[in-house]
């Protein structure tokens, strides 16, 4: 028997990893096009996104009105220009779900091929990846909204083969790679430097990586001072608002640990560390729980370490098999959940209707504000800001001294404001709606004259 030619080898890896992308491709853009069309995403984050997309696109750079300016003042972020690209491929909010989904998949790929190379195209190899592409930490990216953390996928991906394959200029790479993703980017290098000590004891190299990772923090963080003035609103969170133990805390390091099969002594494992402590130590409950995307790192961390480790000990140790089995069934029935068998990704969004045909009723100059609910339906060349009813400050503009008219769903609770607080602000103000929305003027002043009586047009716009 002869045995198969080099390049049909080649052929057949880059198929299985093809394979695999593919699947997560299909399965993360299905379900983020699905909540759209459902009229289920919101301005945190999509709407946000999306303006910066434009603002990418059209060259003014990544500038959000719900965010209140430039989002280099909220996160250093550059890789999102990738969404300013969708835009200009596809000027629709969902090209940036399809961005996020090429993506996470280009990573799966990417680990697809570390696995086939680890463990051949085996059992244990689809088991893995099977609890990769259908467990929370990517599912839930793909859920939540955009955000620059699922576009870095691939650059984590990266970072921990190159780890792995002790290849040192290709770790610096993906390292200096991984700066663009965000500006907290720098402590994943501090892991990945400290891993490559342990490993290899090479403490120049170390200190080398080490010291990109606190230039990389410091510059990155600079720049969020220089365009904000102050720094990052949400270092608050520890050092203002740590708000007191909780067993939630523990998610964080939970994810990690049920993602790499109870593997605790892989020295990769510090990459994802120092993220998961600065999460638990936040004051924020969001940073804790698997239901966004800050888990993606945690993901693709665990899935490498469970790959060396079935590597190393030549089989699929029960303990593992039972921890990676339960994660996949969560994130299963989680995506189950999410996906109606009946729902078209690519129907137009009831809420895009009605937004359309409420702001036929008012001047292109007047300004605008949404609400959390609806602020990603509203086009972004409206720059429409956020409508927050208990909030003031950059985060959340006060719409009666900044908008002319807001749009909201009242019926809905959501970061804006509970039903019971929206119906009090309506109260008297004109207004006309088209359910489940409504638009109602703020009588701010120097807004033009609107009759909400004679507004509503006799045809919904196509």
């Amino acid at each position: 028997m002869t045995a198969p030619a080099p390049g049909s080898l080649r052929v057949r890896g880059v198929l299985w990893a093809l394979a695999w992308a593919g699947v997560a491709f299909v399965l993360y853009a299905d379900i983020g096009m699905v909540r759209y069309a459902r009229s289920m995403a919101g301005a945190y984050d999509l709407g946000i996104f999306t303006q910066g997309a434009e603002g990418w696109a059209s060259g003014h750079g990544p500038v959000s009105a719900i965010k209140g300016g430039s989002l280099f003042a909220d996160h250093f972020s550059p890789i999102t220009a990738l969404f300013g690209l969708a835009w200009k491929l596809w000027p629709d909010p969902r090209s940036l779900l399809v961005m996020q989904a090429v993506t996470l998949g280009i990573a799966v790929g990417m680990i697809a091929a570390f696995a086939r190379e680890r463990l051949g195209e085996s059992f244990r190899a689809a088991a893995v990846l099977a609890a990769l592409v259908s467990g929370l930490p990517l599912l839930s990216a793909a859920i939540a909204a955009p955000h620059e953390t699922a576009l870095g996928a691939p650059l984590y991906a990266g970072l921990g083969i190159a780890l792995y394959r002790a290849r040192f200029r290709a770790v610096a790479g993906w390292s200096l790679a991984c700066l663009l993703v965000k500006e907290d980017s720098g402590l994943i290098i501090a892991g990945a430097a400290l891993a490559w000590y342990l490993v290899h004891r090479r403490l120049r190299q170390s200190g080398l990586l080490l010291a990109l990772g606190v230039a990389g923090f410091v510059a990155s963080n600079a720049v969020i001072w220089w365009v904000r003035g102050s720094g990052s609103a949400y270092y608050g969170y520890v050092t203002e608002s740590f708000g007191g133990l909780d067993p939630a805390r523990a998610l964080p390091a939970v994810m990690l640990l049920g993602a790499a099969g109870l593997v605790v002594r892989d020295p990769l494992l510090l990459v994802a560390v120092p993220g998961i402590v600065w999460r638990s130590l936040s004051g924020n409950r969001n940073y804790w729980v698997p239901e966004f995307h800050y888990d993606v790192l945690t993901g693709i961390v665990g899935a490498l370490v469970l790959i060396a480790a079935v590597q190393r000990e030549g089989r699929m140790l029960p303990r593992r098999a039972l921890v990676v089995g339960a994660m996949a069934a969560v994130g299963l029935g989680t995506a189950i959940g999410e996906r109606p068998w009946r729902a078209d990704p690519l129907n137009r969004p009831e809420k895009e209707v009605v937004v359309s045909m409420l702001l036929t009723t008012i001047p292109a100059a007047g300004t605008l504000a949404a609400d959390q609910s609806v602020g990603a339906y509203v086009p972004p060349d409206r720059h429409a800001s956020m409508f927050s009813i208990d909030r003031q400050g950059t985060l959340a503009l006060t719409p009666e001294t900044t908008s002319c008219w807001v749009i909201m769903q009242p019926a809905q609770g959501d970061l804006s404001g509970t039903v019971a607080q929206k119906d009090q602000w309506l109260a008297g103000k004109a207004q006309v709606g088209v359910d489940p929305l409504v638009l109602a003027a703020t009588g701010a002043k120097g807004c033009p004259a609107w009759d909400a009586r004679n507004a509503l047009p006799r045809k919904v716009p196509s």
